[in-house]
């Protein structure tokens, strides 16, 4: 499958089960290409489908520093334009923090498939954040890609172990309750944060992704708006 920006790839094996999007900030931009590869071949062996957000490189001119990454991958939850959200930065410590500021997003660091598989198990979420530049180095490559195929090929929320499953599972509706009753309704957050969101989604693959699997929602609507303005 090949590379470009704004690209996105799909399955031919199987039918699409999920959208998972994928956004780097401005310090590890060079590395989307790399990171785009190996999740697209991750997602097509499970029938998912990747779209790439960008950053593409650290030429390309829009600014998008980590601590906006929160408000990017909440937009493409709350749209409906993704299912879960690939992210990350140097230690993946701001990109997890900054994505898990926001009411309807549930990021884990992930450093290794290890990680990756008790996320996906225990805390279920639907973001995640890698270290691209910590302890990336010589085979962080093949475990890039063993990650991804975590990621793209097991349920969440089975629990690990089992008999802790029921347990983890209360535990993860109950912080989901909390973040929804101490977080800030969406819409005043963006329209708050309005300038940011129309430099931080100003591509043409955001515009034809909102345009194609947008929502209904009041936060969709309103980020279709400003696209236009």
């Amino acid at each position: 499958m090949g590379y470009y920006p704004g690209g996105n790839c799909r399955s031919v094996y199987r039918y699409l089960l999920m959208r998972i999007a994928l956004i780097n900030e401005n310090s590890q931009a060079d590395k989307n290409l790399l990171i785009y590869e190996k999740l697209c071949k991750s997602a097509e062996k499970n029938g998912h489908e990747v779209l790439n957000f960008g950053k593409y490189s650290k030429q390309e001119e829009r600014d998008v520093p980590y601590t906006e990454l929160g408000l990017f991958a909440s937009v493409l939850i709350s749209t409906g334009i993704a299912d879960i959200v690939v992210t990350g930065c140097g230690t993946g410590q701001g990109a997890a923090i900054s994505c898990n500021s926001m009411s309807n997003l549930v990021c884990g660091i992930i450093h290794s498939p290890l990680d990756m598989y008790l996320f996906s198990q225990i805390n279920a979420g639907n973001a995640i954040s890698i270290p691209y530049s910590q302890k990336f180095g010589w085979g962080s490559d093949v475990e890039l890609e063993q990650i991804f195929d975590i990621l793209c090929s097991i349920d969440f929320g089975k629990g690990y172990p089992e008999e802790y499953a029921e347990a983890q599972r209360k535990s993860k509706l109950y912080i989901e309750e909390i973040k929804s009753r101490v977080g800030r309704n969406l819409l005043n957050v963006y329209k708050e944060f309005e300038d940011t969101l129309k430099r931080i989604l100003n591509t043409e693959q955001f515009k034809i992704a909102l345009s194609k699997f947008g929502n209904s929602s009041a936060e969709s609507e309103y980020i279709s708006a400003i696209m236009i303005k």
